[in-house]
């Protein structure tokens, strides 16, 4: 049995009205059906007598030691009724969990769940029902008839009721009727105009009623630790506050206001403190009728977030205030389950140098509410900022420009949605660690800061070597600068070959960014080499044109002699690619040509693209391609076969590869004609010339990837070691292509 029954079980005595308002919370929906017992027996007497018989059907705590729940008691005449204990019998039955509702909860057996002695292990009784046989109750006499009030806790129903046989059948049923006999936390249920007798025979059925029957809902919170309450009535590390109540066209908007209107309206509440001498202090208690929408707010202490936050289970709606939640009272008892957990301040980066952080504001937290979150991003400045930067590093070279900007956050209730309030200064000075990226040094680096008022200031770092993280300290967050005079680090990644019973082919390192240069083939008696693969397995072929991240490992495919078979595939454009293969593929062309888009096709992709940066992406492209000829055609040539099994698409990238051009009208004018590879740092790779054969252009290319198609009248064009540009990087996704920043095209297909 859970903490709120045991606390209940131990009162000893009269049991006050509070009692009605908690009644609700015990857990396994029991109906509490004790006549009140006390010490204090001056209501308890009258100038008439009668026996009594009565009987409740319903559940009902009991202890040896005297303590009862308050539950359905009565009034004859005004004057209390108080049971013989010795006259009390019980109904008892194994006890099983409940809802609120009373009925039973179902286990994984499909039966209910047994309640058990937590120190014997054995499953404890519940109390059913109470009979009482041969008492006496007294009371004042002053007509033929006599008036009862039975009185029980809100969470109550009387379904049915006999007195000396006489059913009593305009007993209240409706959350109307109900709340008209809401007095004082209690149900007050009138049964006036009863004849008169020398006996009683009281009969009562009672149970919690259903949701359309509830007319008002309460619930608890409690700042205790130790308080009496459960669990899902804690709030620890924050704080529970009223905002407004609005029911029937009526809004209220203060404790005041509530608890002035009285009846089912009860706003309490209650004293947050470091120690509490009361196992109840701590805890506030809310009631509203049904229908009522309700908004709360609930505010985490520094350093701590709402993770959960929710009626039985079902979350609130955040508003636009901070902290702020609405949601609509339900019937019945429920929980706030208000979960509030300690979680460290965050640093995010998206950054080209910086690849994690951590921020620290100690011990006197700048932060009075949740914690906080510091976003660290590549930035882009004007040119006076830059040199201004530049003037400020005084030695240093600048590596990188970052926007560092810092949020209070506050969960709306869990970590996927918060509120963020900007914070451009602190009152005390934050320790912020950014992880650098390997290629920067952190062992001599300052940083750079625009302050808030247009000055620049260096700030001194501390160097963790084994982190290669640099930490400093600040109040105000902006833009910044990491300056460094350390050397480059290269990184480098190691790149083996596992060449499957072939030739030996050795491993290499590859610096990281950089491509992985095409070793040799390797051979294989009776085989032919079909290139390299990813993975064992084999389904993945390697893109040399992918830039190098990590160590791998590359597998050697093999095709046996025997199982060769040329291949021919042709595009909707006539164009074909003719290679060898194993058997049985099926293989499909594509060579789509980015220039056949417009410029207003292209510029669609990408809303960041803009104009002057489409002219000068095309300015660059013709550049490189000038010392050949005219740019024609900037082609993807890709060779795939789709798995109709797993949807993966396979495609081929090592040749060689007999291509095939349909001849259009925009290449009549020239008669020489070459196929450019264009490699990601935009610098030109092999150059494949191209014949003329009929309507076609035809030709071999060693692999499959981006190129270009020029056009000229010149048969020796002087020769041109490359061109590398730089440009601003504006990515633009086209069918898999990258027309801008084609080096950060990482495919691995």
């Amino acid at each position: 049995m859970n903490k709120i029954s045991k606390k209940f079980l131990s009162v000893v005595g009269t049991i006050t009205l509070l009692l009605f308002v908690i009644i609700p919370f015990i857990p396994f929906g029991k109906v509490h059906a004790v006549p009140e017992i006390s010490d204090d027996t001056s209501t308890y007497h009258g100038n008439s007598t009668a026996s009594l018989n009565y009987k409740i059907n319903g559940s009902i705590e009991y202890t040896s030691g005297g303590g009862y729940d308050h539950g359905i008691s009565f009034r004859i005449n005004g004057l209390k009724y108080k049971a013989n204990e010795s006259k009390m019998q019980y109904t008892e039955e194994p006890a099983v969990e409940r809802d609120y509702q009373g009925n039973p909860i179902m286990g994984d057996n499909n039966q209910p769940i047994p309640i058990l002695d937590p120190e014997t292990g054995q499953q404890i009784t519940e109390k059913t029902a109470l009979t009482i046989t041969g008492d006496t109750i007294s009371y004042d006499a002053t007509g033929d008839t006599v008036d009862f009030v039975f009185s029980m806790a809100p969470g109550t129903l009387m379904t049915g009721l006999t007195i000396n046989g006489t059913e009593i059948t305009n007993l209240p049923k409706t959350a109307e009727e109900l709340e008209d006999c809401y007095v004082d936390h209690t149900l007050e249920i009138p049964v006036n105009g009863i004849t008169k007798a020398s006996h009683y025979d009281i009969a009562i059925e009672a149970r919690y009623p259903n949701s359309d029957e509830e007319f008002m809902s309460n619930f608890l919170w409690d700042y205790n630790p130790e308080g009496y309450t459960g669990p899902d009535d804690k709030i620890l590390h924050g704080t529970l506050t009223f905002v407004k109540a609005e029911y029937n066209g009526h809004t209220y908007t203060t404790p005041e206001q509530v608890n002035a209107l009285g009846g089912v309206y009860i706003w309490r509440d209650a004293p947050r403190k470091d120690s509490y001498t009361d196992d109840r202090e701590g805890c506030g208690e809310a009631q509203f009728p049904k229908g009522t929408m309700l908004t709360v707010k609930i505010i985490p202490d520094s350093g701590y977030q709402l993770v959960n936050f929710g009626l039985n289970g079902t979350p609130f709606e955040p508003q636009e205030e901070i902290g702020t939640y609405t949601f609509e009272v339900k019937s019945g008892p429920f929980h706030l389950q208000a979960e509030i957990a300690k979680v460290d301040d965050k640093v995010n980066t998206r950054s080209s140098k910086v690849t994690a952080g951590a921020i620290t504001l100690g011990n006197e937290r700048s932060m009075s509410i949740g914690t906080a979150r510091l976003d660290v991003k590549d930035v882009e400045l004007s040119n006076e900022q830059i040199s201004n930067f530049e003037k400020a590093a005084d030695g240093y070279e600048v590596k990188n420009y970052l926007d560092m900007s810092l949020f209070n956050t506050v969960y709306k209730g869990s970590e996927t949605q918060s509120w963020d309030t900007k914070v451009e200064e602190l009152d005390n000075k934050a320790e912020i660690s950014l992880q650098l990226d390997d290629n920067v040094n952190g062992q001599d680096v300052v940083v750079v800061h625009e302050t808030h008022d247009g000055k620049y200031e260096i700030i001194e770092t501390e160097y963790i070597e084994n982190q290669n993280a640099i930490v400093f300290n600040t109040d105000s967050f902006s833009n910044y600068a990491i300056a460094t005079k350390g050397e480059v680090i290269a990184r480098k990644h190691k790149v083996e070959f596992d060449t499957n019973g072939g030739s030996e082919v050795k491993s290499v390192e590859v610096e990281d960014g950089k491509e992985l240069e095409r070793p040799a083939a390797p051979t294989k008696d009776g085989y032919t080499f079909g290139g390299w693969y990813i993975e064992p397995e084999l389904n993945y072929s390697y893109n040399f044109e992918s830039l190098v991240d990590r160590d791998l490992t590359l597998y050697a495919r093999w095709i046996n002699n025997d199982d060769l078979k040329d291949y021919t595939v042709t595009d909707e454009n006539g164009n074909s690619i003719s290679f060898t293969d194993e058997k049985g593929h099926n293989y499909k062309l594509t060579m789509f040509d980015i220039l056949s888009l417009s410029k207003e096709e292209i510029m669609a992709m990408d809303e960041t693209l803009t104009e002057e940066t489409y002219n000068e992406m095309m300015a660059l492209l013709n550049e490189i391609a000038k010392p050949y000829g005219t740019l024609l055609k900037l082609y993807e040539i890709e060779v795939y076969e789709d798995n109709n099994v797993t949807g993966d698409t396979t495609s081929l990238h090592e040749g060689p590869f007999k291509v095939k051009i349909k001849i259009t009208d925009d290449m009549k004018n020239y008669n020489t004609f070459k196929l450019l590879y264009l490699k990601n740092d935009f610098t030109v790779g092999e150059v494949n010339n191209l014949t003329v054969d009929g309507d076609y252009l035809v030709g071999t290319i060693p692999h499959l990837s981006t190129y270009m198609l020029t056009g000229s009248n010149v048969t020796s064009p002087k020769t041109y070691d490359g061109i590398i540009k730089s440009i601003v990087l504006l990515g633009i996704s086209i069918v898999g292509l990258t027309l801008v920043g084609l080096y950060m095209k990482k495919r691995i297909n």
